[in-house]
């Protein structure tokens, strides 16, 4: 484990009991599925998993962010993937789980990051659409990259004004394939987050992954074998830069 290791906290999905559908993929056809009444609940649910890594284990999560991709549309009811629509109320949503980390005595060492758009320029309009209260439990920007690369210098001139730092928080090839070379390609994506977002952290979905162009890592699980993809050293090249 690195020296001083970061740590953030993050949800696909509130409960099954908190949402409209009473399904943790999603609500009908994909629409916002957190109970009106259950933001403040899902506040202290989040929180609460915080304090218990804090006091527990000695873990301090920097940041928790209550959202994954929630603009996008695709999280729906009965789905093969947990996920929540939340492409409204989202400040209300960061107020609530500001105040509850405040409340546990957690903030501002555990502050609230926000929103893992799937689209930079989502990422962006969201955060432009943050109330003033919303933004002061905030001290980080995430978003995804797998599009909206035309916003990726107005999301970070965005951040930089408010005084964040901005996160590129999932990122990889989504349906890219045929004779394209992936690792040059997503080289090239980190290198335009980096330049031009100017992202202090950059996050692969995961290292070893079924899809041959999503993987860094090819695993064996019944042999317990694993050999490294070409990505992996694209990677390495820029962990030890």
């Amino acid at each position: 484990m690195a020296k001083d290791p970061i740590f953030e906290a993050f949800s696909n999905s509130p409960p099954w009991w908190m949402t409209n559908s009473g399904c943790v993929s999603g609500g009908v056809n994909g629409a916002d599925n957190l109970k009106s009444d259950y933001f403040d609940d899902f506040a202290d649910y989040l929180s609460e998993v915080a304090k218990h890594f804090k006091e527990e284990w000695g873990i301090t999560f920097r940041t928790i962010e209550p959202f994954n991709e929630p603009s996008a549309g695709w999280w729906k009811a009965n789905g093969d993937q947990e996920g929540c629509g939340f492409k409204n109320k989202q400040s209300e949503m960061i107020v609530e789980l500001g105040k509850a980390l405040k409340k546990k005595g957690l903030f501002p060492e555990t502050s609230v990051s926000a929103a893992d758009e799937s689209n930079i320029g989502d990422a962006l309009n969201r955060f432009n659409s943050y109330s003033t209260e919303a933004r002061s439990y905030m001290f980080q920007v995430n978003t995804h990259s797998y599009s909206g690369y035309d916003s990726r210098g107005k999301l970070y001139n965005a951040a930089f004004a408010a005084d964040k730092r901005v996160w590129q928080s999932e990122s990889g090839p989504l349906h890219r394939s045929g004779n394209l070379d992936i690792t040059l390609w997503m080289a090239d994506v980190i290198l335009h987050d980096l330049r031009d977002m100017h992202a202090s952290a950059w996050l692969d979905w995961q290292l070893s992954d079924p899809a041959e162009n999503w993987r860094t890592i090819v695993a064996d699980h019944k042999k317990q074998t694993f050999s490294y993809a070409p990505r992996f050293y694209m990677h390495a090249a820029f962990s030890r830069a």
